[in-house]
């Protein structure tokens, strides 16, 4: 995959309510940030999201972590989440 720079990636992730910029703040308690007690998956190296996303909607019993080092990479993951979910797609 060829990466390219989004104009305005890193500030759109930094600002997304999907994004956890100090996990410090959740360890041990993740539960606080997903609403629910539930076992934790992570996928590492996210990319553009599809992989995760799929697993989430297929497990929903399971609280889904993906991390991503580009940001305009998880900019696009980011994008394809609130348009599935204007779709009418919700992940609990």
């Amino acid at each position: 995959m060829r990466l390219r720079h989004i104009p305005g990636s890193e500030d759109f992730v930094r600002e997304a309510a999907s994004v956890v910029n100090a996990p410090e703040r959740y360890r041990g308690n993740w539960s606080t940030f997903f609403r629910k007690e539930a076992p934790l998956a992570l996928e590492i190296g996210m990319g553009k999201g599809k992989f995760i996303y799929e697993m989430a909607k297929q497990n929903p019993e399971i609280n889904f972590i993906g991390i991503e080092r580009y940001d305009s990479v998880l900019f696009k993951a980011i994008k394809r989440r609130e348009k599935e979910e204007e779709a009418g797609i919700v992940l609990k």
